[in-house]
């Protein structure tokens, strides 16, 4: 894996460091969120807020959208005065996880003494189950794995680094569902903090050096990211209560994540406007694997919005965030491997007709089933099954015609690079001879793509000789038996900065490695 202009190091004493530091912790959240989701450890399923005295009872606030706790008979405002064995005075909602985690999440269910109106009443909770963030721990496997690979095989340059803390810090941030005794709880509570207040910063500096390298110079750039280390106390007091009120950490957390969006977008933006189009590719390839990361996860949000039952849907989609270190790699080290601009425009296509046929199936399609159900004599599920498959029939060879004009549209020098092949290539099937082939192809190439030179080679006898040369280099003859020849056969094409290092796998004569830089191709 080779980074772009700059200097490669090697793993420092601060890096092993790192990452003798990392594995361990890493090792141990998975392992108990494993366990958790595995033995199905209980989660509460309410929120509850700390009562406004020091030794009053709390007050429930909330039932988890993911299991069903309004069956229970409680009512928002109540105050709980015991949950399992644990006496509520004074307690905050880490009390309830440590009650919680001692059922199993299976259909059980918890006795729960509150009060409503000066009376006292009793009645049980359901059990919520850690099993839920299973998603979470696949991903946070894929995240830690990608950190160690940077910092222990790809060069240790200053982006490398960033990124490989980066994705360390998300890794921990997954791996904190676990808890259990009050040690087990809190330590959960300290990692979910500590990960997330450096992942936030982490993250806007990786954007800042992505995909040049280049750390960032001004004082603003090198310090203001670090205001987003606050996001983590915000996020824990969205659950725990702690270190801020449910109501600070919700509005906080809000805001702040609102503005580091909008500061990543703004980032990745300006980047864009200014990279080479080395730098662009490697970006839409970033930006790409992005999207297929959030896509899923907006869209069960959107259906757990709509019906709760959802939630547990939205929760699992999470394990889509893996997406996000694999395609760094790609866009890193391995950017020409597909078409990326192709990828962009079929993947925008199938986006737009899939959201239009969901929007169908569930506006559309139920009230002309009933309409036309009546009179044609059918039942209305089978009119809609009906309807539904014609509707797919319908939108989704649509693709054929929205692609191209998709791509036409957001990359025009791509589709009309596509057009003038396609018309060099029809051109070609029209050559009476060899030397009209070679000529047309080497003007409509050199045309084209503007190279600095064009050569093209033919056999004559025992050696390969130019038959056509544009530019300034200066093309010598290759032997049929030349390792280079030997090479390309096995091949097909080659990157020259590849094979012209020293510790290229690809053997050559000294004479080919001398032809291929005066040629100057890259």
């Amino acid at each position: 894996m080779a980074l772009r202009g700059e200097h490669v190091t090697r793993l420092g004493p601060l890096d092993r460091l790192l990452v003798a530091l990392f594995v361990p912790v890493w090792l141990a959240c998975f392992g108990l969120s494993l366990h958790a989701a595995i033995q199905h450890t209980g989660y509460p399923s309410v929120l509850i807020s700390a009562s406004p005295e020091p030794d009053g009872y709390p007050f429930l606030v909330s039932f988890v959208p993911a299991f069903p706790g309004e069956d229970s008979g409680l009512r928002i405002g109540d105050r709980l005065l015991r949950v399992g064995e644990q006496d509520l005075r004074g307690r905050r909602q880490v009390a309830l996880y440590e009650q919680f985690a001692r059922r199993r999440g299976d259909g059980g269910t918890i006795p729960v003494l509150f009060e409503r109106g000066g009376e006292i009443r009793e009645t049980e909770l359901v059990v919520g189950s850690f099993r839920i963030y299973w998603a979470r721990v696949a991903a946070s496997a894929v995240f830690a794995f990608t950190a160690l690979m940077l910092l222990l095989r790809a060069p240790t340059t200053a982006m490398v680094r960033v990124f490989a803390q980066t994705y360390m810090s998300v890794a921990l941030l997954l791996a904190c569902t676990f808890a259990g005794s009050a040690v087990v709880t809190y330590a959960s509570i300290v990692v979910h903090v500590a990960a997330l207040a450096l992942a936030a910063p982490l993250s806007v500096w990786g954007a800042l050096m992505f995909p040049h390298g280049k750390p960032p110079e001004s004082l603003l750039a090198r310090r203001g990211p670090l205001a987003f280390a606050l996001l983590g106390p915000l996020d824990a007091s969205r659950f725990y209560e702690l270190p801020f009120s449910r109501g600070v950490g919700t509005w906080g957390m809000a805001v702040g994540a609102l503005v580091l969006l909008v500061l990543l977008l703004v980032i990745v933006t300006r980047t864009y406007r200014r990279s080479d189009p080395l730098g662009r590719r490697q970006l839409r390839w970033f930006l790409y694997g992005l999207y297929l990361a959030i896509s899923l996860p907006l869209g069960t949000g959107l259906l757990a919005a709509l019906d709760v039952r959802f939630v547990s849907l939205l929760v699992a989609s999470l394990a889509g965030l893996a997406l996000i270190p694999l395609f760094l790699v790609i866009s890193i080290a391995r950017y020409n491997l597909f078409d990326i601009d192709r990828l962009i425009s079929s993947t925008a296509s199938f986006s737009i007709i899939g959201i239009a046929l969901l929007f169908g199936l569930i506006a559309g399609v139920p009230g002309v089933a009933r309409a036309v159900s009546l009179p044609i004599g059918i039942e209305p599920t089978t009119a809609q099954i009906a309807l539904s498959l014609a509707l797919a029939v319908v939108l989704v060879p649509l693709h054929f015609l929205l692609r191209p004009r998709i791509e036409r549209a957001f990359f025009g020098d791509h589709w009309a690079l596509d057009q003038a092949f396609e018309t060099l290539l029809e051109g070609l099937s029209g050559c009476a001879d060899p030397a009209a082939l070679t000529r047309l192809a080497g003007d409509r190439l050199d045309e084209l793509l503007r190279p600095e030179s064009c050569v093209i080679y033919a056999r004559v006898g025992q050696s390969f000789a130019p038959v056509y040369v544009r530019g300034r280099a200066i093309p010598p003859v290759f032997d049929v038996a030349s390792p280079l020849v030997s090479t390309l056969k096995r091949r097909r094409a080659l990157a020259a900065e590849r094979f012209t290092r020293p510790r290229s796998r690809v053997e050559l004569s000294p004479f080919d490695r001398a032809a291929l830089q005066t040629l100057g191709v890259p």
